[in-house]
């Protein structure tokens, strides 16, 4: 099933883009989906056209995490999103972003924070007290999940969800919609 991800940014912009529904629960949802984009060169991790993605979406917890695969297969790593918690819809996904980021590095099990300085400057603390102790108590919950392996965080190999199909063109691919 086709499902659209609209992630909202601080700034007032929404980033769009088509997916495919992978496992529905209560707790999550798990959205595949094929990067397009040109390269984005985080430092320690890269995003490169037809990278596959994992996406974890939580309607209770304050982030995403998406599980980031060569196109052969190979872990490179997982990307944490710190955002309110995710609104499930149908057929569609809503996302609001808090610019802190949280990169997790599978060999050897490493985590760098991203946008620290960003975060600070926008004043969440300061303009939601509330939002922002959500926001440190997740940080907590995803670098000590990040840290023993918990999902989503294990090293669960394609193969196993029938997912290694390089270049399917049935795949969606990310690639932001017009809004």
């Amino acid at each position: 099933m086709q499902y659209t991800v609209h992630l909202h940014k601080p700034d007032g912009r929404t980033i769009s883009y088509p997916t495919t529904l992978l496992k529905r629960t209560p707790e999550y949802i798990l959205l595949h989906a094929r990067w397009t984009l040109p390269p984005v060169d985080l430092g320690m991790l890269r995003f490169e056209p037809q990278d596959v993605l994992l996406e974890y979406f939580y309607p209770t917890c304050w982030y995403n995490v998406f599980a980031l695969y060569t196109p052969t297969g190979t872990l490179k790593g997982w990307y944490c999103n710190l955002a309110r918690p995710a609104r499930v819809h149908p057929a569609a996904v809503e996302s609001d972003d808090l610019l802190l980021d949280l990169v997790v590095l599978p060999e050897p099990r490493t985590l760098h924070l991203l946008d620290a300085e960003e975060y600070a400057a926008w004043g969440l603390a300061q303009h939601d007290p509330a939002a922002h102790a959500a926001v440190q108590a997740a940080l907590a919950e995803l670098s000590t999940r990040a840290q023993s392996g918990a999902p989503p965080f294990s090293m669960q190999p394609l193969e196993s969800l029938g997912l290694l199909k390089p270049l399917d063109q049935s795949v969606p691919t990310l690639m932001p919609l017009e809004m």
